[in-house]
């Protein structure tokens, strides 16, 4: 899952357009952030 994040981000910035860059950075965060809120089993 990780990994699609990254390459969807790393697509994001070989466009180079600053807004789809903005956009692809803070998906990865908030998807990260809720990796790291989720309790450990």
């Amino acid at each position: 899952m990780v990994g699609h994040w990254l390459t969807e981000f790393a697509g994001a910035l070989d466009s180079q357009d600053p807004r789809r860059i903005a956009d692809g950075r803070a998906q990865l965060l908030s998807n990260l952030d809720a990796i790291e809120a989720r309790p450990v089993l």
